[in-house]
């Protein structure tokens, strides 16, 4: 399901795609790997093994539902400012320090970027006001005129 939603910190919008939980694919990739793995043991040791074979099925699907609850968690995390609802649900001051620390280093970097930029201009303007000290003020090789 698509979710259009506003981070609660930033305001930033983001959409999220979200399920609950696996889709049929993934059980059906599941379903094919452990076939495999009934087929190798079939050749190993014929129908007995097989059909213990075919429990790996569950663990296999506890694997692939912990790794979707790893991705939903990641994608309700927003990219702008790093809120995090799930924590924030646990541990609101935690969330918040995260958010702190993570805005943080935004504000530091932008202000980094800021003091270049400043840096450029203030040279630029410097060589600028040489320029123009050089063009208003003309510079003569003869001594000046005495009065006679």
């Amino acid at each position: 399901m698509k979710v259009i939603a506003l981070c609660p910190v930033c305001r930033a919008p983001r959409r999220e795609n979200l399920k609950d939980s696996i889709g049929s694919l993934k059980h059906f990739q599941i379903a094919l790997i452990t076939l495999a793995i009934c087929g190798i043991g079939f050749l190993i040791d014929g129908f007995p093994l097989a059909a213990k074979c075919l429990l790996f099925y569950l663990p296999f699907w506890a694997v692939a539902d912990f790794l979707h609850g790893i991705q939903m968690r990641e994608a309700t995390k927003c990219p702008a400012c790093g809120f995090d609802p799930v924590l924030y649900k646990r541990d609101w001051k935690a969330a918040r320090a995260e958010v702190e620390v993570r805005l943080q280093k935004i504000v530091d970097e932008l202000r980094a970027q800021h003091e270049v930029v400043l840096d450029r201009t203030r040279k630029a303007q410097e060589e600028l006001r040489k320029q123009r000290l050089q063009v208003s003020s003309p510079v003569s090789s003869s001594p000046p005129d005495a009065m006679l």
